[in-house]
């Protein structure tokens, strides 16, 4: 089956996409310059560090190679990375040295659909090229020719999963979700509530928390109460669906558990521990890569759920902008072995 590669090998081929739209204009400077953007620190670090890495591993390959041809002239990469703590403040003052202190043509990266927008504000108007792994429904559109989507979202995925647990999985009647409560996690909620009700589905509950947060046990208490079949950590990052999940099963939970914006099988099992992940279904597109793994230590992250085939014949010119690469991947494995 024909799929996209996960997130952090997708932003290096954005790289490569648009390192080879540099222009004749930068030939005298023989060295390409590409901005990095993503929280490397904080509950969604985790996003961050892997778009980080994908890229360094890239810019590596190309220079070992010899460098990017662009037409006569050879170029040589060089990235200028900076953490936005997953804050819009703080990606707002990033995107703004990378474009005025960095003189960057180029960014890629990024996650948290609130910090996208902030970029935004830079980019835009400075015409800089912006490829980004963001979700939500602000982030592309007429007025933001420069920006670039390089993954699936939320609409493509949400629907495609939960058919594939409708059509497996048949005891499974009401679902409780939760998710941060800014851009990315209402985006989120709101397409999965929609795909949960066309589908028959019963939502239990739909809740939101600040960013941050440790302690949810009293937000669970109140979502546990509602009696659901299946708790989705919906677009928490792994370190806190991590906690999520550890504290769910605390409280008693035994039910099955979702996370449709699942990035890091590895990071949130080891934040839940494996009796707590154990069974967690996924429904984001990963990849594996030995080199990821030889470098870093853990490999990517593991392939996209057949569910969402469908959805990816669909949408792959619409969301991914012809970025072309294979991968084989399995519906409902578990991430915790």
């Amino acid at each position: 089956m024909r799929i996209r590669r996960g997130i952090a090998i997708i932003a290096t081929i954005a790289l490569v996409a648009a390192a080879s739209a540099a222009t004749r204009g930068a030939a005298d400077d023989k060295t390409l310059t590409i901005g990095v953007l993503g929280p490397l620190s904080g509950g969604a670090a985790s996003y961050g560090v892997e778009l980080v890495r994908g890229a360094e591993m890239k810019a590596d390959e190309i220079n070992k190679a010899g460098g990017l041809k662009v037409g006569n002239d050879v170029y040589h990469i060089k990235l200028v990375s900076y953490d936005h703590k997953a804050l819009a403040a703080d990606a707002a003052t990033a995107a703004n040295k990378l474009v005025f202190q960095d003189k960057v043509k180029y960014i890629i990266g990024n996650a948290v659909g609130a910090t996208c927008n902030a970029v935004q504000t830079v980019t835009e108007p400075e015409k800089v090229l912006f490829s980004f792994v963001c979700w939500g429904t602000a982030n592309l559109g007429p007025d933001k020719p420069y920006s670039f989507r390089a993954m699936l979202s939320q609409w493509e995925v949400a629907e495609p999963f939960y058919r594939w647990v409708k059509d497996k999985h048949s005891q499974i009647k009401r679902v409780a979700l939760i998710s941060p409560n800014d851009t990315s996690g209402k985006d989120t909620n709101t397409a999965v509530v929609k795909a949960l009700k066309a589908l028959g589905f019963e939502v239990a509950a739909d809740e939101y928390y600040e960013r941050g947060t440790k302690d949810f046990y009293p937000i669970l208490t109140k979502m546990l109460a509602t009696k659901p079949d299946m708790l989705d950590v919906a677009a928490a990052p792994a370190g806190e669906g991590g906690l999520i999940l550890k504290q769910a099963r605390e409280l008693g939970f035994k039910g099955a558990k979702g996370w449709t914006a699942g990035t890091n099988p590895f990071t949130i099992i080891g934040v839940a521990g494996k009796e707590a992940a154990e069974g967690v279904w996924e429904s984001a597109q990963h990849q594996r890569e030995e080199r990821f793994r030889r470098r870093h230590g853990a490999p990517v992250r593991r392939g996209i759920r057949e569910a969402l085939q469908g959805s990816a014949r669909r949408h792959r010119h619409r969301q991914l902008r012809g970025v072309r690469r294979d991968h084989q991947g399995d519906a409902g494995r578990p991430i915790a072995r």
